[in-house]
């Protein structure tokens, strides 16, 4: 046995460690859910692959097991994280108006 194998427990230092990758067990990378790419170095038999997390702006990757107080999404995440949107705690500021109505003092003065 390789001693860097036997010491790093991997035998592409490149995939791992200088591009943050992984290594898949076929010549393709499998879906885990996020963005998932195949990297430009091999591992031994099979690809680099590099996974990244791709929930909708305003969410963020939880773990499966914590609290989401909002929408759960199961894609987005890599591998068996979900993306958590946050309910929106901010008042509806919308002014009601009616129709054909003009309100109050609403004509800025002229100095």
């Amino acid at each position: 046995m390789n001693l860097f194998v036997s010491i790093i427990g991997n035998s592409n230092f490149a995939c791992t460690r200088v591009y943050g990758g992984y290594c898949s067990h076929s010549k393709t990378c499998s879906d885990l859910g996020g963005r998932v790419e195949k990297l430009p170095v091999n591992c031994g038999c099979g690809a680099c692959c590099k996974c990244t997390d791709a929930c909708a702006e305003g969410s963020l990757c939880i773990s499966e097991g914590e609290t989401c107080n909002g929408t759960r999404d199961t894609n987005g995440c890599c591998g068996n994280r979900v993306c958590c949107t946050p309910i929106s705690t901010t008042p509806n500021t919308t002014l009601s108006t009616t129709s054909g109505t003009t309100p109050p003092n609403t004509t800025p003065e002229c100095k």
